[in-house]
């Protein structure tokens, strides 16, 4: 099966390809100083419970900001997780 066209990403119009992990080092050390990113990895996939131990140790390691289903929040306000739910924590 051939695939058509070239996907683009809709918010700049790059090119969207494959590319290695040095290719993406590559390209966050050339950004401006002061520049921010964001860069999100599963935690703590579909796991039931609070977590709240789990996310103030990602505090002490200097993240600033964490992902739970979709939206972001500060360490310094956790809001309250149901801990019979399963969450998606980035």
């Amino acid at each position: 099966m051939k695939k058509i066209g070239i996907p683009h990403s809709h918010e700049t119009g790059w090119s969207i390809e494959n590319q290695g992990s040095t290719q993406i080092t590559n390209f966050i050390v050339n950004l401006p100083q002061q520049t921010n990113i964001i860069i999100l990895a599963p935690i703590l996939p579909g796991q039931k419970g609070e977590h709240k131990k789990e996310l103030l140790n990602y505090a002490k390691l200097g993240y600033e900001k964490f992902k739970i289903n979709g939206e972001y929040y500060d360490f310094d306000n956790i809001p309250e997780i149901d801990k019979n739910k399963k969450m998606k924590f980035n």
